[in-house]
């Protein structure tokens, strides 16, 4: 085992430190102890502490991309407002005024402070890939139109000729797309609906929404294959003594390759025991037990409990 994490050792060494994650121990202690273990170098490794990764943004693994809201936090009226002005637009004619408000539209679904509204939305989107259409543009429609459906399914469609976009927009493939951690208490939300437990959706553009400390924030995700997103902010303490639960080890490899920048590989401390979280380079994650945890101390003798209560009542 030494001799297999001197080499990644030296592996990591071109990439910079290697993240020591921890909840309880000092920074300094918690590098020591890892590199007393692993033979690795101090300077090759970085105190982080649990808080850091729990504070953190959502994040994504497997074929999966998000993008992030850059602008300020919106409200579904926003939204609403513009899709009724590009409605408008569009009726009289006015391509350019349409899509200057379905832009707006779309950059306010993709930052609400609250949940979507899921019909304005996907009216947005619909008349997206109605523009589309018209400026000979199927394959940009097929895609908008597929958000739409994901919003809305019993939405409309009535162009004149897009009939075959219509069947391939409901024709993608679905994907699974699990959740990390699964089944919090509030979200995260995926078009509108509660996806606690993961969900399968439709290749394309979707809208995920997930509670923070500074209440709903919102990101569009788009889904290529199968996928997991992981919301630092639904994980509850204790967290890191999933490590070593081989039926929830899972939560927190998630944790770690989502959130760590850059992630290559990463050391967790918890309990006395030392763990190994390291990117496969095929898309999956791997835990190595370097040191097992420290056992649970015994259960005290029920004889023993008897004699110390009945001390405790003659001193009395």
């Amino acid at each position: 085992m030494l001799v297999s994490l001197l080499a990644l050792g030296s592996a990591l060494d071109a990439r910079g430190a290697t993240p020591v994650i921890h909840d309880d121990t000092a920074d300094a202690d918690a590098v020591s102890a890892v590199a007393e273990r692993t033979g690795l170098p101090a300077s090759q490794l970085s105190s982080v502490r649990l808080d850091s990764l729990l504070q953190a943004a959502p994040g994504t693994l497997g074929d999966a991309v998000l993008r992030r809201c850059t602008q300020q936090p919106s409200a579904a009226s926003q939204v609403s407002a513009e899709v009724a002005r590009a409605e408008a637009a569009w009726a009289k004619g006015d391509e350019s005024a349409t899509m200057d408000h379905l832009d707006l539209a779309v950059g306010y679904a993709g930052c609400l402070s609250e949940l979507v509204e899921p019909a304005p939305a996907a009216r947005a989107f619909r008349l997206r890939a109605e523009v589309a259409l018209a400026q000979g543009d199927p394959d940009s429609a097929e895609g908008e139109l597929a958000t739409a459906l994901s919003l809305q399914p019993s939405l409309a469609w009535t162009v004149e000729g897009g009939e075959a976009v219509l069947e391939a927009a409901k024709g993608r493939p679905a994907f699974p797309v699990q959740v990390l951690p699964p089944n919090a208490a509030t979200g995260p939300w995926i078009d509108g609906q509660v996806a606690t437990d993961g969900r399968d959706l439709r290749q394309g553009v979707h809208l995920l929404q997930f509670s923070s400390p500074a209440g709903i924030r919102t990101a569009f995700v788009v889904v290529g294959g199968p996928a997991t997103v992981v919301v630092p902010t639904n994980y509850r303490r204790p967290v890191l003594d999933r490590i070593g639960d081989d039926g929830r080890r899972a939560e927190v490899e998630g944790l770690v390759a989502a959130v760590v920048p850059d992630f290559f590989a990463a050391y967790v401390l918890q309990a006395g025991g030392i763990w190994l979280v390291s990117d496969q380079g095929d898309g999956t994650v791997a835990t190595t037990t370097v040191v097992e945890p420290a056992p649970p101390p015994p259960p005290e003798d029920d004889g023993k409990k008897r004699k110390k209560k009945r001390k405790d009542r003659k001193r009395r």
